[in-house]
């Protein structure tokens, strides 16, 4: 028979999929699932980007600050991290109520860009 080698299960209970949401109030947050798989705890900032033709936000995740760079919140104890966006929102019009929800990413990858960016179509709630 072959040797197996086996890894004990330690994540009871944990989160493994992966999302970014648009709460009520106006800041974004990255779950637990997200914020492992790509290593959030090394980005202190954020750029967000936007698509006015197709609703699409984008984040960005940087080590240093630069201009328009958000400051990240890191939540250590359960891996999740929000940022508040108020001033983001508000210059693009976007009512948070209406698009407050759990958004799974996808990535893309900007042209002359180095780092991938992360985005989220945002979807009105229906009524």
């Amino acid at each position: 028979m072959k040797e197996l080698n086996f890894e004990k299960f330690t994540g009871v209970g944990g989160r493994f999929n992966y999302s970014i949401s648009l709460n009520r109030s106006g800041g974004f947050s990255f779950n637990s699932g997200f914020y492992k798989k790509y290593e959030l705890r090394q980005f202190p900032y954020v750029i967000i980007f936007f698509d006015k033709g197709v609703k699409a936000v984008g984040f960005s995740f940087i080590k240093k600050k630069v201009k328009g760079a958000l400051k990240i919140s890191h939540i250590k104890d359960i891996d999740t991290a929000h940022v508040k966006s108020n001033s983001f929102l508000s210059a693009y019009d976007i009512k948070p109520k209406l698009f407050a929800r759990q958004y799974i990413p996808k990535e893309y990858k900007m042209e002359g860009g180095e780092e991938n960016i992360f985005y989220i179509l945002l979807e009105e709630k229906k009524k």
